[in-house]
């Protein structure tokens, strides 16, 4: 099973980068993942399967950069699911419960991303 959060990916990050850019990153992530929640709902109700699906893989691969491999895998899944056309009441449901996980997945994190 993997984490919600998994500090070695950012740390390697912070090496490169300096821990105040990765900073500044994690919140622009921040701010941008909010928007892209808000855009989520919109596009499942207009059923616009490829925005929605270009969408979750920039959620993936932006959330991978900042550790949060769990959430990042689901958005994977669903990436999948609509280029699969596998569009079910349980793949709904999941697209439903994403911004839970991202909440719990940052939340996590939330201690490793304080100024330091």
């Amino acid at each position: 099973m993997s984490l919600l959060f998994n500090k070695s990916t950012p740390e390697s990050y912070a090496v490169s980068l300096g821990f105040p850019v990765l900073l500044n990153l994690w919140l622009d992530y921040l701010e941008d993942c909010e928007s892209k929640f808000q855009k989520i709902e919109t596009l499942l109700k207009k059923e616009d399967w490829n925005n929605l699906r270009i969408l979750f893989h920039s959620l993936k691969s932006s959330s991978l950069i900042f550790g949060l491999d769990k959430f990042s895998e689901l958005c994977t899944k669903i990436e999948r699911n609509i280029l699969q056309n596998d569009i079910s009441d349980n793949f709904i449901s999941e697209i439903n419960s994403v911004k839970n996980l991202w909440l719990e997945s940052t939340h996590e994190a939330m201690a490793y991303f304080q100024p330091k």
